[in-house]
């Protein structure tokens, strides 16, 4: 089973590094680019708590992804001294893209697998991460909580 889940993420890490490569982006970075288009406006902090990040981490990728025009910063009307993250055309235009390679990936190994195996495979990913999610965020410098 090692062996196998090795070769696995390895082949599904690199398919997913050529896609975020291809668009300047680490992992963290796409994530906080798919966050923030799904919720137009928010801080900082809410970004952190719901992808499990650490604000140090968080700040640094949203600086890069600020510097690459994918999103800006703008204060908020509510309190001056809070800053909201909101996504750029551009970074709406990048994440349209990346989501569109994932449909196009998804749909491949859905193709190899049949359906049944597909939904199967969903399922026990989903169980194992739920099962794994401290020692998962731990390695990606994710927050306990």
């Amino acid at each position: 089973l090692t062996d196998m889940l090795i070769v696995t993420t390895s082949h599904i890490k690199n398919n997913l590094d050529k896609i975020f490569f291809s668009h300047n982006l680490k992992v963290c970075q796409a994530m906080i680019l798919r966050f923030v288009s799904h919720h137009k406006s928010v801080n900082q902090n809410a970004i952190a708590r719901s992808l499990h990040l650490k604000k140090s981490t968080i700040s640094e990728h949203i600086d890069n992804l600020v510097e690459l025009g994918y999103i800006y910063k703008e204060t908020s009307t509510n309190d001056k001294r809070e800053k909201l993250i909101k996504i750029s055309e551009e970074g709406e235009k990048i994440n349209k893209i990346i989501e569109t390679e994932f449909d196009e990936y998804n749909h491949k190994i859905k193709d190899k697998l049949g359906k049944d195996n597909y939904d199967f495979l969903v399922k026990t990913l989903e169980s194992f991460i739920e099962s794994e999610k401290t020692n998962m965020c731990n390695c990606l410098g994710k927050e306990e909580k």
